[in-house]
Formats: C-alpha cells, sequence, structure tokens
C-alpha cells in the first residue's frame, strides 16, 4: 500500500511526463483537481490518489495508441548526403527519452543509409538481447559504451567498449548486452539488396 506522499511523488511525475510529451495538456491538467490535501480539500484520501493516478495513466495509454509518442529526432533528417556529421552523445541522450527504451526494450535509430551501406546507433539495457540473426552484408560493431557479449553457432566473445568487431554477411548471431551498452552498427550490402537489419 502506498502512502499519500508516495503517490502525489508518482502523480507530479506522470503529470509532467504528459505535459512534456503532449503540452498541449496542460490546460486540461490544470483544471483537474488539486492532489494534495489542505484546509479547502480535506477529504482526499489514499483510494482517490491511486484513482487519480490511474486516470493519469490511462490518458498516457491512450495517447500512446492513437499518436505518436514523439517525435524521431528529425523527422525529415537526411539519411544519404555527401556528408553526415553526428553529435553522438545528444542520439543517445534523444533515445533514451523513448517509450522502448523507457519500457526496458533496446532502442535504435539509422544515421545512415544508403544504397550500399546503412549505419545505425543502438541502445540496449542490461540483459537486452537481440536473438539470433544474420545479415545480408558484411557488418561492423563498434562498442561506444558498456559490454556485451556476441555469440555465433559457433564461437563466442565479449565486446567492451572501444571494442570493434567485424563479421562475413550470413553468419548467425546473438547479442546479449552484459551492462548498459551503445553499438555503433555498419553494414555493407549489395546495391538494391533487401537486407535485414536487427
Amino acid at each position: 500500500m502506498k502512502t499519500e506522499l508516495e503517490l502525489n511523488a508518482k502523480i507530479m511525475a506522470i503529470t509532467m511526463k504528459i505535459m512534456e510529451k503532449h503540452p498541449e495538456l496542460s490546460e486540461l491538467l490544470n483544471e483537474m483537481p488539486i492532489t494534495i490535501p489542505n484546509v479547502s480539500n480535506p477529504d482526499i484520501n489514499i483510494k482517490l490518489l491511486e484513482e487519480y493516478y490511474e486516470s493519469l495513466d490511462n490518458i498516457l495509454k491512450h495517447l500512446a495508441i492513437i499518436m505518436p509518442s514523439h517525435p524521431r529526432l528529425d523527422s525529415n533528417r537526411q539519411l544519404d548526403a555527401p556528408m553526415l556529421n553526428f553529435d553522438l552523445p545528444s542520439i543517445v541522450e534523444r533515445i533514451k527519452q523513448e517509450e522502448d527504451w523507457i519500457s526496458g526494450k533496446h532502442n535504435a535509430i539509422t544515421l545512415m543509409k544508403s544504397d550500399i551501406m546503412r549505419i545505425v546507433l543502438i541502445a540496449m539495457h542490461e540483459g537486452n538481447e537481440m536473438e539470433m540473426h544474420k545479415t545480408g552484408g558484411p557488418l561492423s560493431l563498434h562498442i561506444v559504451e558498456g559490454k556485451l557479449t556476441l555469440a555465433t553457432e559457433k564461437d563466442s566473445i565479449i565486446l567492451h567498449k572501444g571494442n570493434l568487431l567485424t563479421l562475413h554477411e550470413n553468419i548467425k548471431h546473438t547479442l546479449t548486452a552484459i551492462d548498459e551498452t551503445i553499438i555503433l552498427l555498419t553494414i555493407l550490402h549489395e546495391r538494391n539488396s533487401q537486407t535485414k537489419i536487427v
């Protein structure tokens, strides 16, 4: 059973989350009842606070279904240009604010994509696993932060921050994050191939 203080903290946190992701609702939230008991509103109790929190949680879940919870960095960003420059720490920070990451899944964003190459930045929670898969072209994995295990059908290797691994095409492999890990994945593929990336 949560205390009034704990429930008020949860209500404050979810209210801030709604206002940050959906500022258009701030006026509606301001019209909702005050949550902290005071002289003018002495009847607030734990049951009412729990119901209020659940109503806010339902609003957030409903919004996640009917509209995107976040824009993807720049939805109009260029993926192929003569020169592209990336601030990786800022991109990592951004993808860690997205719903997949917050819900405990790994999250990824394609930085560059051309007919022959794709570069993807991947963030994995400790314990996240990418099940056995393969790519249609050779790849490189650069561990930007953290530590993970890469296992093929024959071998297994632990990769640490700063390690760079290369792998030929069509080699099945699994990735398992030992710590929270950031990976820069580069895949080469033949022009117009339909390579599926993670």
